[in-house]
């Protein structure tokens, strides 16, 4: 496993301490900004290992899923389509890479 690997970083929201959701107004999906005039990121998924397993086996039988076994992976673990998409993605990434630079 890399060291940068951002399945287990956590970035802060900024000094407001408030939840993603209170910023954005409830979960619309306006483009908030902070006062530098940048958009405001949201934070780094972290996923459970129980997340992290199931998502482990299922890239092991197979690297792409359907967009049906996506979604239904996803309601499984209580992730979005996206997140499970991401992570996927990012372990094609690291299968390519050479070993040197893992």
């Amino acid at each position: 496993m890399l060291g940068w690997c951002m399945f287990a970083d956590l970035s802060p929201l900024g000094d407001k301490g408030g939840s993603l959701v209170d910023e954005l107004g409830g979960g619309g999906g306006g483009s908030l900004r902070n006062g530098k005039g940048k958009k405001m990121r949201k934070p780094r998924t972290i996923y459970s290992s129980l997340q992290l397993q199931q998502l482990n086996r299922r890239f092991q039988r197979t690297q792409y899923l359907a967009l049906p076994e996506r979604a239904e992976l996803a309601a499984s673990l209580g992730l979005t389509q996206t997140q499970v998409s991401f992570y996927r993605h990012i372990k094609r990434l690291e299968r390519k890479l050479p070993t040197t630079l893992q």
